[in-house]
């Protein structure tokens, strides 16, 4: 038993007087950061609101930009998929997604924002609506449709009122309009 105490203290001294220091032991990462710069028409944007979803367990990370546009988020889940969404007064939303994280490597995105566009519309009404034919048409009221002798209920007998109607007997009575094909 005293021979194990004499061999680490031997161990020990013998360290010390050969210059050799203790070496700490770091414990693995397991987590890592995601850093960005917000800009805003080309400007840093302050105040601005970043949202940083692990998109497979839903898991919600936020905070601001500082006063540079610039924010980190620290303690980020390796792999990923993450997404980086970042709003904005005024601007339109801004989404980065497919981020993977390694342990120890931090992400820098930059992010740009547009400014959201102010449409306005006016409207105003109109006298007289223009009409969107434009020539010869044919109009048939109930009155002229009872009025014309119609044997066997057959829409050639109505079409044939038109001069631009052809009739074709020997095409089983096909109706040709406009010399368009009947098809």
């Amino acid at each position: 038993m005293q021979f194990r105490y004499y061999l680490a203290a031997s161990a020990a001294t013998l360290s010390l007087a050969c210059g050799l220091a203790a070496v700490p032991a770091h414990a693995q990462e397991t987590s890592s950061t995601i850093r960005g710069d917000v800009t805003g028409d080309g400007a840093a944007l302050p105040g601005a609101q970043v949202r940083i979803i692990h998109t497979p367990s839903g898991t919600v990370s936020s905070t601001t930009t500082d006063s540079n546009g610039t924010f980190s988020v620290s303690g980020l889940r390796l792999g990923g998929p993450f997404v980086v969404e970042v709003n904005a007064g005024g601007y339109e939303q801004s989404s980065v997604t497919e981020i993977f994280l390694q342990a120890g490597q931090p992400v820098r995105i930059p992010v740009a924002l547009q400014s959201q566009a102010v449409i306005v519309v006016t409207a105003s009404s109109i006298g007289r609506g223009t009409a969107l034919e434009s020539g010869a048409g044919t109009v048939l009221s109930a009155r002229d449709i009872a009025g014309v002798s119609n044997v066997n209920r057959d829409i050639r007998n109505l079409a044939a009122r038109d001069p631009r109607v052809n009739l074709d007997p020997t095409n089983g009575g096909a109706i040709s309009i406009a010399g368009q094909n009947n098809r």
